[in-house]
């Protein structure tokens, strides 16, 4: 026996036979059904809500759940009337954007996340033209008069503002 040398066994393949005999690496097949979980949980959470929403007496208007509708009215007959979740930079250079838009859209309130802020807000508004300052996005988002809400907040809660925008029933621009 040759004490220099270290034999060393390979392990075993890590690979999955399918019943057609197919060999398939459990790396692969374990991010196959990890997917097909989360789109079934997805579908479940999905399918919830739109039973809840349908027993609702209001539709939110959620691409998600295929309930999108045009407005009541069209651009037309009312201008289309925005609210801003958020009053920074982005929001500043968004606004000046939507000046130049000579009809269709009225630049109807904004609202900052705590009343705090209200004061900035209430400057960012007569910077703008607005017609009303918010001391909370849910406020703005009750507010019946408003068709679209563009979010410019931060990104570490962008996924809890657009659901809260879909499900008050607005249609959402998000950016960055």
């Amino acid at each position: 026996r040759d004490l220099g040398t270290t034999v060393r066994e390979e392990p075993p393949p890590r690979t999955m036979t399918s019943t057609s005999g197919k060999t398939t690496p459990l790396c692969v097949a374990a991010a196959v059904g990890a997917g097909v979980a989360v789109t079934a949980a997805a579908l479940r959470y999905l399918k919830k809500k739109r039973e809840a929403v349908e027993a609702a007496s209001v539709t939110p208007l959620d691409l998600r759940l295929g309930l999108t509708k045009p407005l009541a009215e069209t651009a037309a007959t009312k201008p289309v009337r925005w609210a801003f979740l958020g009053a920074g930079r982005v929001a500043h250079d968004f606004a000046n954007a939507m000046k130049a838009i000579p009809e269709g859209a009225e630049l109807y309130c904004v609202a900052v996340r705590s009343a705090k802020d209200l004061e900035r807000c209430k400057a960012f508004a007569a910077a703008h033209g607005f017609q009303k300052a918010y001391g909370s996005y849910a406020e703005a988002l009750a507010d019946p008069l408003v068709d679209v809400a563009y979010l410019s907040a931060m990104h570490s809660s962008r996924v809890e503002h657009v659901n809260a925008i879909l499900d008050a029933g607005k249609h959402a621009l998000v950016e960055k």
